[in-house]
């Protein structure tokens, strides 16, 4: 095919998709024209921008931290930006220049500047709550990540428990992220409400918060005892998920238990019928027995397949035959086209030995431990819900395997 037909046939699908602009009519409109846009592209200067991409990180980054990224209305000059902020006046014009070129604020005159879409959605609560701390803490060390990659003989990261994390190799530290932060209280604190801000974006995008995330009362409910625990969130933080379950669904019936590290519980939401629970999962097998449900959302995305599996093995003796199951809330790749966001999101938790996994990776580790896939129900957003049992309780014939 030539460039020029190929070209054409893009033209076509982004009319097709324009038809329909609702929320998955959208994402396939935006991914038809992200084709368009790399087919028309200046092939070297397309390599360019992709080279050179941590500068914009970099360049946003510094942006936000000297002020020049908060929301104002209307136009504004480099002199003006200068003399709010403190930052000189051609150092203003130069980070400016380059977020307008990148697509961040758009310019309205020769060093004036206005926010756009972009620009205003990173300067207001929770994007900038969420996504500048986690730019800020990915920068360093992704950017070790060809060496890093190297010192570990280009193995998987993580495939060999004795090789560092790329956290610590950029850290220079023999601690993992997770021991890094119980130990600096101020990074901690940071890192909890950047959770925090990331568990608001994702909010919005559910009627009911995270309520809507899986038919919990249709799954859950119906004749629990007032002490029955139906749902165990395990490694939940500060309880944001169980607030929304709790607000939103009032008929379900039975206790709930927030588990998280002692640090980060003691901060914890105080939620009505919700035990707190200090638990290291790694360490101590789970100390709860014979709930409905326990449920790990993005817990073992951060983790290798031999810490996931040490995890689960932990929470196994724990599960009723026939009442219990696991909960993972994770993103689910797909085997092609895969999203900008799961895709990117992998290559982050590189860093920690974690990974995104494609259907078949968790149907591969889960069997690893004795577990199998129930059934996977299908993404609101990004999330997908993968339910899981003993393989025992499938083959005794105690609920049907979904395929």
């Amino acid at each position: 095919m030539s460039s020029s037909t190929y070209i054409v046939e893009l033209i076509q699908q982004v009319a097709t998709a324009a038809s329909d602009l609702s929320e998955g009519g959208r994402a396939a409109l935006n991914h038809a024209a992200r084709k368009l846009a790399q087919a028309t592209a200046d092939p070297e200067e397309e390599a360019l921008r992709f080279a050179l991409q941590p500068l914009s990180q970099a360049s946003l980054c510094a942006a936000n931290k000297c002020g020049l990224l908060k929301a104002w209305e209307g136009c504004k000059t480099s002199s003006q930006l200068a003399s709010e902020t403190g930052v000189n006046e051609r150092l203003v014009a130069r980070l400016m220049r380059a977020l307008v070129t990148y697509g961040i604020f758009s310019e309205a005159g020769e060093e004036t500047y206005e926010h756009n879409v972009l620009s205003h959605a990173l300067s207001i609560y929770p994007l900038n709550r969420n996504l500048m701390p986690m730019a800020q803490r990915v920068l360093p060390g992704i950017a070790r990540l060809p060496d890093y990659l190297e010192s570990i003989s280009y193995r998987n990261p993580g495939d060999d428990p004795s090789d560092k994390t790329m956290f610590s190799f950029a850290n220079n530290t023999d601690m993992e992220h997770f021991q890094w932060l119980q130990q600096r209280p101020a990074q901690l604190k940071a890192f909890n409400e950047s959770m925090a801000a990331t568990i608001a974006v994702e909010r919005a995008y559910y009627k009911k918060g995270f309520a809507d995330l899986f038919p919990f009362e249709q799954e859950l409910g119906g004749s629990a005892e007032v002490d029955e625990v139906v749902l165990v969130d395990c490694g939940g933080g500060y309880g944001h998920v169980l607030d929304d379950i709790r607000k939103h669904i009032p008929t379900l019936t039975g206790r709930m238990a927030l588990e998280d590290l002692p640090k980060t519980v003691e901060n914890a939401m105080k939620l009505e019928n919700v035990d707190i629970v200090p638990y290291n999962f790694f360490t101590t097998e789970q100390p709860i027995k014979g709930a409905r449900a326990y449920m790990f959302r993005h817990v073992l995305d951060d983790w290798s397949d031999s810490q996931c599996a040490t995890i689960l093995r932990n929470t196994i003796p724990a599960m009723e035959r026939g009442k219990s199951r696991i909960l993972l809330v994770e993103v689910v790749l797909p085997p092609t086209n895969a999203s900008l966001y799961g895709v990117m999101m992998d290559i982050n938790l590189m860093r920690y030995f974690g990974s995104i996994r494609t259907e078949s990776q968790w149907r591969e580790l889960l069997g690893s431990v004795g577990l199998s896939i129930r059934k996977i129900w299908p993404p609101a957003r990004h999330d997908s819900v993968i339910e899981a049992v003993p393989t025992a309780w499938l083959d005794d014939g105690d609920g049907a395997e979904d395929k």
